[in-house]
């Protein structure tokens, strides 16, 4: 445990070989059959945000549990006697299981942006007020980008305008 804690603080490792080798350190030292790989991945995503403040941390967590069957075969093969625990191997294989991810969130993404302005030009032509126009098109992109809805307080602060009290 102490090794994990090592490595997942430190500063000195690039975020996403530092986040992979926690992975593996966490897992084995404490195997899936104890349901702790919700915890992993939650570590797993709370590094990646506390570093990077983005929402990709949610997507990364999200595609290890699409993958899970990928990750335990994964751990299978790094503790087979022919890789002989060489964490390289789950370096590298980990990190193109992610990378394949995010290029599919790169191409979702691309195709709800293009969603969103065929949705904007081709809908609300009539509008005419700057702050209207701001506020259609930020519920447009909470709408497909968001499960968590959009507040009061944000729609304010896209048109710049403050809440009187």
């Amino acid at each position: 445990m102490d090794d994990f804690i090592k490595v997942y603080n430190s500063n000195n490792i690039d975020l996403f070989i530092k986040v992979t080798l926690s992975h593996f350190l966490f897992e084995f030292i404490h195997p899936y059959y104890d349901g702790n790989d919700r915890f992993g991945i939650f570590l797993i995503s709370k590094k990646i945000y506390e570093k990077t403040s983005s929402i990709l941390s949610f997507f990364i967590a999200s595609s290890i549990l699409k993958n899970k069957n990928k990750d335990y075969k994964l751990f299978k093969d790094t503790e087979n006697k022919k890789e002989q625990g060489s964490l390289s191997f789950f370096v590298y294989s980990f990190l193109k299981i992610l990378n394949e991810e995010i290029e599919l969130l790169i191409l979702k993404i691309k195709d709800l942006k293009a969603l969103i302005d065929e949705i904007y030009n081709n809908e609300f032509n009539y509008l005419t007020s700057k702050s209207e126009k701001k506020v259609l098109y930020f519920l447009i992109e909470t709408s497909l980008f968001t499960h968590f809805g959009v507040s009061n307080k944000e729609i304010l602060k896209i048109i710049n305008i403050k809440k009187e009290i």
